[in-house]
């Protein structure tokens, strides 16, 4: 559990940000890319137009990064008014590969990612005034 949550920067790089980052999601048409830009971790889902160039990119920086990678890797999103969300790109170790983590649907396209929700549990909440 010592290496489930973690900066980016201090989480051993398992992944491809290189050669190996880029994919469409079918059902959406959406293509996501990984990137490493200016020392941050990016995930960027943008679209194609007819000449094959992307349109319509949004980017979101990984803030955190849930698991170890022995199996998989989740990224969050911490943004400025203290919201957490889910990023759509998972790395999955064993494909080598990252794929969007909400199974075989297209759902929720308008935003990056869900946002993370507290268990009810009160003693479980993480509160933070974390300013990004």
């Amino acid at each position: 559990m010592g290496q489930s949550w973690s900066s980016p920067a201090s989480a051993p790089l398992i992944e491809d940000y290189e050669t190996n980052n880029t994919f469409q999601h079918a059902k959406s048409g959406f293509y996501y890319r990984m990137l490493r830009k200016d020392g941050k971790f990016i995930q960027q889902r943008y679209l194609l137009d007819r000449n094959q160039q992307p349109i319509h990119v949004h980017e979101e920086e990984v803030t955190y990064v849930v698991g170890s990678g022995n199996h998989a890797r989740y990224y969050l999103r911490h943004h400025p008014n203290g919201v957490i969300t889910q990023l759509p790109v998972t790395w999955y170790s064993q494909a080598l590969g990252h794929r969007r983590n909400d199974g075989e649907g297209a759902h929720h396209q308008s935003n990056v990612g869900e946002e993370v929700r507290p268990v009810p549990n009160p003693n479980s909440v993480i509160r933070s005034s974390r300013k990004t």
